[in-house]
């Protein structure tokens, strides 16, 4: 086992889609965030027999022999890196568990790079991002890379799925760290994300939204083609450091991810609270139905923390990570 100091700089980030969430699926652009802390090792013990993975906040305790998504993931991840022996790796989790905060991502990262470490690998972080994708299809059978993009480079991005063979010419200046992902240079204003703690499933709400557009796509394709433009109203927002614009343009799209209906009513009643406590705009963040919101912050966001908090939710303010590395 390495020095504690070590373990302790070992962590992955969180991450949070500000805007762009479902229509990201239909090839539109996403604007996703990195945030720390996401998860962090706290130690490391050497043995006989699996890998192993202890997450006391997610009441997690799985090894590479158990029949679940986690225990596959284990195994791939060993065949990924392969290394002898055991390992049981002990981590303290900073975001809750299937909230959208990219928990399955941050995870995979984390082992990748802990075996990467004890095997003595030198991985690029385009070989970490390419490792964590592929454990996290055990997880989402066909992620879009968002997730594992986003808190495995860091910062702000745009993220298409269908790549960027043509964008926006505010855009053309943008570094492209994948063939998915623009950087996206700028200072970021604080935010407050909260959980619900109602359970929710991405991929039920994706197929929801899939059976509307089959009904009837043109009401949905508008709609999502409207929540593009808030996209690139807040991208251009974020570039003047324009925090009102920003707000409007993600009041705006949660308007029609509710006209979606990927709200929920317990997301409905914490966005009222934060924006009675003082938030510029809130908004829910990832698959809805359940999950998270993110709230736009002007000064001190303690007094929307608080509100949150006493409401019955679980709210932090986000350390923003400012570049991607």
């Amino acid at each position: 086992m390495g020095p504690q100091g070590e373990l302790m700089m070992l962590s992955t980030n969180g991450k949070v889609i500000l805007l762009g969430e479902h229509a990201v699926v239909y090839g539109r652009p996403a604007l996703a965030m990195s945030f720390s802390p996401g998860l962090t090792l706290v130690s490391q013990e050497e043995g006989e027999g699996a890998l192993r993975v202890i997450v006391p906040a997610w009441q997690l305790e799985q090894s590479e022999a158990d029949f679940t998504p986690v225990g596959e993931a284990l195994r791939l991840a060993r065949k990924l890196l392969p290394f002898c022996g055991g390992l049981t790796l002990s981590i303290d989790a900073h975001i809750p568990i299937g909230a959208g905060l990219g928990s399955s991502a941050s995870l995979g990262l984390l082992v990748v790079r802990a075996l990467a470490r004890q095997g003595g690998h030198r991985l690029s972080r385009a070989q970490e991002r390419e490792y964590t994708h592929e454990i996290e299809k055990v997880f989402h059978r066909d992620p879009s890379g968002l997730d594992d993009t986003v808190i495995t480079f860091g910062g702000l991005c745009l993220f298409c799925r269908s790549g960027w063979n043509e964008r926006p010419s505010a855009w053309e200046s943008l570094e492209a760290i994948t063939p998915q992902a623009l950087r996206v240079p700028c200072a970021l204003p604080t935010f407050v994300i909260a959980d619900s703690r109602v359970p929710h499933s991405t991929q039920a709400m994706v197929a929801g939204l899939r059976h509307r557009y089959q009904l009837d796509p043109p009401w949905v394709e508008a709609r999502i083609e409207a929540i593009s433009r808030c996209v690139e109203r807040a991208v251009a927002a974020l570039d003047l450091a324009d925090h009102a614009v920003l707000a409007s343009a993600m009041q705006e799209n949660h308007r029609l991810l509710v006209d979606l209906e990927l709200s929920h009513p317990i997301l409905e009643q914490m966005i009222s609270v934060a924006m009675a406590s003082g938030a510029l705009a809130a908004k829910l963040t990832g698959g809805g139905g359940g999950g998270c919101i993110i709230a736009l912050v002007s000064g001190d966001g303690a007094p929307i923390v608080g509100a949150l908090n006493d409401a019955g939710y679980r709210a932090w303010l986000v350390n923003p990570q400012q570049a991607i590395y």
